[in-house]
C-alpha cells in the first residue's frame, strides 16, 4: 500500500459511506469523509475520519 495516498469521500449519504467502506475493506485505507451537514451516525465510525464543512461563510439568500 502507498502510505502517501489519502482517500477523500465527499458526502454523508449511504452511497458515500458504502464507497468509504469499500476502500477500507479492500485497501485498508481509512478515508476522510467530508460533508456539509453533521452526520452524527458517522462520528463513532472506526473506518472513516469524518469532517464537517464550515458553512458559516456561505452566502445567505435574503
Amino acid at each position: 500500500m502507498n502510505d502517501k495516498f489519502q482517500a477523500v469521500v465527499v458526502g454523508s449519504d449511504i452511497s458515500a459511506y458504502a464507497f468509504a467502506r469499500e476502500l477500507n475493506d479492500e485497501y485498508g485505507i481509512k478515508p476522510i469523509m467530508f460533508s456539509r451537514f453533521s452526520a452524527t451516525v458517522l462520528i463513532d465510525s472506526q473506518i472513516i475520519t469524518p469532517y464537517q464543512a464550515d458553512t458559516s461563510t456561505d452566502e445567505k439568500n435574503n
